[in-house]
């Protein structure tokens, strides 16, 4: 399992890239940032996806940035985020790059979405401290066609074996 130390804090703070802004009129395909996503076995059969680059954009209400937005994720983050001394999209943005780079599990989601959950379990520490805050899972679900992420948000679990 992944954990990111006080002494790794900087240094991942400088290897992500900072997340574009997506305004009010900003287009749907605005680049929020970039994540690398690691080729894997599908806990569940079916595909499996291949490495390569994981796109996160604006998106709308249904997908993107203002999917999580929309949906209140963003405000699980925040939860996440507490007593870190990291905001909201710090943290989604390492749960993200670690559940795609490094995920305990991949499923495959069949028809009618045809998407990815990678998902990775993550412990946050206290920037300033050091000392460990919690331990949570990330779940990201991403496009089976064209690796936009769909959404990402905390959880309990790991990606669901469900097949739709």
């Amino acid at each position: 399992m992944w954990v990111a130390k006080k002494s790794d804090l900087n240094a991942m703070s400088t290897m992500s890239t900072p997340w574009g802004a997506c305004g009010v009129s900003s287009d749907a395909q605005k680049l929020v940032t970039n994540f690398h996503r690691d080729a894997g076995t599908s806990a569940n059969g079916g595909r499996n996806p291949s490495s390569g680059t994981t796109t996160f954009k604006c998106g709308n209400s249904g997908w993107g940035y203002r999917h999580i937005v929309a949906r209140n994720h963003d405000d699980q983050f925040v939860s996440m985020a507490a007593g870190t001394n990291q905001n909201w999209r710090d943290i989604a943005d390492l749960g993200m790059a670690k559940a795609l780079n490094d995920p305990a599990r991949i499923t495959y989601r069949r028809p009618p979405t045809h998407t990815f959950c990678y998902s990775a379990e993550i412990s946050l520490y206290n920037k300033d401290t050091g000392q460990l805050v919690r331990k949570k899972k990330v779940q990201v679900v991403i496009g089976g066609s064209d690796y936009n992420v769909v959404s990402a948000y905390p959880s309990n679990s790991h990606c669901s074996m469900a097949t739709s």
